[in-house]
């Protein structure tokens, strides 16, 4: 008798007629997808869900919150009102050696000249004061007076003198053709850029036309500087400077204010023209930022170290104090057996009893009168 022939059983996934069989160990979904990948794609779906759900609150925060530090803790080291109001006075200030000499010469002042002129007709001067008040005392009221007298500084007989040696130096339409000639620009760089600046505050401030208005004293006061450095005047009527009457703006910014003449106010423009600068944390631990690098404040300037210092031993002491007259009464009031004082006291007391006896600072007597219940 012969044993019947065993079946053969098939060898990896089979399929029925209607849904696939999975191969040993790994399961399906019901649409047929892998389970691990159909889970986290919910996952995945309820994430982003719930990330749609606060995003009103993450954002009302970021706007609100966020921001506002970011904000503060960028203009905590911004300092561009230095180089922008006064452009070409920092740019002169960088030939300055404070050893060779304790204060510039008359090129700073001459670039200090078109600057505060310029500075005075957008008002920017004042800010610039305030600016450097905190790092040089007295430099708010510096700038305020100086803008105001700048403009009646004797740089009017530059304008004469050139009107009186050819005409066509008072036309403002010659003007306009002259600056627009590249040559001639490059030519008499301290003429162009002094224009450029009258143009602009023509026509942004004073609502303008340059080229129907006579330019401001400032452009003769340059192109009187180019011409006496050598500069070539074509195509530009001739005219020999070396007979104009001159002025010295030098002269003229220590007669309305000798503290032009100290070295501080060029040192503080000269150490806080960079775009950015550490010196608002410096002030906060009674330093500065002195000719040769940061430096401590002098002594009678230093304040917000002792004041940091004071507060803080003041704030030691009030918490060591309420340590040790508090503890002992919460002990005691933890322990006592009665409590005799109305509900409100209860209500008082029952926060800060919970906390410490949670922290374990308290035992927990089991014939301990409960106040609460």
């Amino acid at each position: 008798m012969t044993d019947a022939a065993a079946p053969v059983m098939p060898v990896g996934p089979t399929t029925t007629a209607d849904k696939p069989v999975p191969p040993k160990g790994r399961m399906l979904a019901a649409d047929g997808r892998p389970l691990r990948a159909s889970l986290n794609r919910a996952l995945r779906r309820q994430k982003i869900r719930a990330l749609l759900l606060i995003a009103p609150l993450l954002i009302f925060i970021m706007l609100s919150f966020v921001a506002p530090i970011a904000d503060m803790l960028f203009r905590s080291v911004e300092n561009q009102i230095v180089s922008s109001t006064l452009p070409r006075t920092v740019a002169a200030l960088r030939d300055w050696d404070p050893e060779a000499a304790p204060v510039p010469g008359d090129p700073v002042y001459d670039a200090l000249y078109t600057d505060l002129v310029v500075a005075e007709e957008y008002k920017s001067h004042t800010r610039l004061g305030t600016r450097l008040n905190y790092e040089y005392g007295g430099a708010s009221s510096l700038f305020r007076s100086s803008g105001r007298a700048v403009g009646a500084f004797d740089t009017d007989i530059y304008a004469e003198q050139f009107e009186v040696a050819d005409p066509a130096y008072a036309d403002p339409a010659q003007w306009a053709v002259w600056m627009a000639d590249d040559a001639l620009r490059a030519a008499l760089p301290l003429t162009a850029d002094a224009y450029d600046a009258w143009a602009g505050f023509t026509v942004e401030v004073k609502e303008d036309d340059p080229a129907e208005e006579t330019p401001g004293d400032l452009v003769y006061t340059a192109l009187y500087r180019d011409l006496a450095a050598g500069a070539p005047q074509i195509p530009l009527h001739m005219v020999d400077v070396s007979g104009f009457q001159s002025i010295s703006l030098r002269a003229a910014f220590l007669e309305e204010a000798p503290a032009w003449g100290e070295p501080g106010i060029w040192q503080a423009i000269r150490a806080y023209s960079p775009a950015y600068t550490s010196g608002y944390f410096l002030n906060a631990v009674d330093m500065l930022i002195g000719p040769e690098g940061v430096e401590a404040r002098p002594q009678e300037q230093r304040f917000y170290v002792n004041l940091f210092v004071r507060t803080m031993i003041l704030s030691i002491t009030i918490t060591a104090t309420c340590i040790l007259l508090g503890y002992p009464i919460a002990w005691l009031l933890a322990l006592e057996q009665e409590v005799k004082d109305d509900k409100g006291a209860v209500v008082a007391y029952r926060p800060f009893l919970d906390n410490i006896e949670r922290f374990g600072l308290i035992p927990d007597p089991t014939s301990r009168y409960n106040p609460y219940g």
